[in-house]
């Protein structure tokens, strides 16, 4: 979902948009890119905060997805909508000691089990930063190429219909949803300080 920040509604805007066109287009592009790089700063802190995710890829799922231009006074920031895989929020093979002769028991690498070891579920994970965490005993791991990173499936159903699901947490674009009401005032606010610097320095 995106948040949008537009000064063309704003008084202060129009009253120097009839002054001055141009010192004030080019001072509400400044004023925008000021107020938009403010939320998304701090859309990024807030959802890490939240989410047990990692800050680089908090960082990567959000940004500005429109700049303002003359004449079109909207900025918009965007996070992705995706549901994020589990082990994105610290979920992992877990492992078991086998009974089995360690000649016979030669692990899997490819799923990170080492040798004279056997798959036993998952490690306690939890979505939310400091929340509580669970293991999943009946779960399993697969590398997924297009995602380039590790898939958590369980078993849905039984005997015949039993179905392979992955298990997903929050995408960001929910966490985003949840604090970019409290955020944008303030970043509006920012923009309208900023217009009226810069729009005093060019009319």
């Amino acid at each position: 979902m995106a948040a949008s920040f537009n000064l063309g509604d704003l008084d202060v805007f129009a009253q120097a948009l009839k002054r001055a066109p141009e010192a004030a287009n080019q001072a509400a592009d400044l004023a925008l890119q000021a107020g938009a790089e403010f939320a998304l700063r701090e859309g990024r802190a807030s959802i890490f905060k939240e989410l047990n995710l990692e800050k680089a890829y908090v960082h990567k799922q959000m940004s500005i997805t429109k700049r303002s231009s003359r004449g079109d006074l909207l900025t918009k920031i965007t996070a992705q909508r995706r549901s994020v895989l589990a082990p994105r929020f610290g979920a992992a093979q877990k492992t078991a000691p086998t009974k089995s002769p360690l000649s016979k028991v030669k692990g899997d690498p490819y799923r990170r089990i080492p040798k004279g070891r056997k798959a036993a579920g998952s490690t306690a994970w939890g979505p939310k930063r400091g929340g509580e965490k669970k293991a999943w005993p009946n779960a399993f791991f697969i590398w997924g190429k297009n995602s380039g990173a590790y898939i958590m499936l369980v078993r849905k159903g039984r005997g015949a219909n039993a179905k392979l699901a992955a298990v997903y947490g929050s995408s960001v674009d929910e966490a985003w949803r949840g604090v970019r009401l409290r955020i944008a005032p303030k970043a509006m606010d920012i923009a309208v300080k900023r217009f009226k610097k810069e729009f005093r320095r060019r009319a």
